[in-house]
């Protein structure tokens, strides 16, 4: 689906996510939570390109996605988020959940004072059920701080429990909650790999370890299939996560192309 500012969301505050103060260290905590609680693990970031030298197998390299400046392609335009999909680990997959990526607009909202929300993603998967659409498309305006603010929501789906509105709104001001692309997220053309915490205290992944299998411009990444990310054991990794595409958007009087890494399957 692809959504307008205006769409806002209906969504809870269990277990909200966040990665901003998580970078760089072996293993994360949350103080103060019992294993409920899912902030983002870390943030992994790999420019879609397979590389190598000779006779060597083309492969992929992924960095942590630490702040390192935004790509001069952003200012001034707008950022073209496409989701590619959820991915669930094994251990997970018997646990109902509900994943959505709220994106937050410029714009300052005259009730609250504060920027706009509005649900740019959402599913919902029990099972082998999902519910949404794994693969949606939306843009954002680049502020004029040249970021964008994007809030991740994950929780458990109890049984006659409603959210609302104000819980959605209240996730700007929680600044775990927020993906700061462009301050504590670098903001360029690529794929960001989010990784989801299941636990506690966990190992934050060694993303210079890892690489991507297989992952084309029409490709939708499934919460029970077999995943794009593998460690160096060549299994695949032991965390949840969300694959997005992010290009600049608007420039040079155009859209950039929505391409992934070449296709080396046989």
């Amino acid at each position: 689906m692809t959504t307008t500012r205006r769409e806002f969301v209906t969504l809870g505050t269990i277990g909200l996510l966040g990665a901003k103060q998580l970078f760089g260290q072996s293993i994360a905590r949350v103080a103060g939570t019992e294993q409920a609680a899912m902030p983002i693990l870390s943030v992994g970031y790999w420019d879609g390109l397979s590389r190598g030298e000779g006779a060597e197998t083309p492969t992929t390299h992924i960095v942590n996605a630490q702040a390192s400046g935004v790509d001069s392609r952003f200012r001034r335009a707008y950022a073209q988020v496409t989701t590619y999909g959820y991915w669930r680990a094994p251990q997970n997959r018997a646990i109902p959940v509900s994943v959505s990526l709220i994106a937050f607009y410029p714009e300052i909202d005259p009730q609250t004072k504060k920027k706009i929300p509005f649900a740019a993603w959402n599913v919902v998967v029990s099972d082998k059920r999902v519910d949404g659409s794994l693969r949606s498309t939306f843009k954002i305006p680049v502020d004029d701080q040249s970021r964008v603010e994007l809030a991740i929501d994950r929780h458990v789906v109890l049984p006659a429990t409603s959210y609302g509105l104000d819980q959605t709104r209240a996730l700007i001001d929680d600044r775990q909650t927020v993906v700061d692309l462009g301050e504590a997220v670098s903001l360029r053309r690529g794929f960001y790999f989010v990784a989801l915490r299941d636990r506690d205290s966990q190992d934050v992944p060694d993303w210079s370890a890892m690489r991507v299998t297989e992952l084309r411009s029409t490709d939708r990444v499934a919460p029970n299939g077999d995943g794009v990310l593998v460690g160096a054991d060549g299994n695949p990794v032991n965390f949840d996560y969300i694959v997005l595409l992010i290009e600049p958007y608007g420039v040079s009087g155009g859209t950039t192309r929505d391409s992934a890494a070449p296709d080396h399957r046989s």
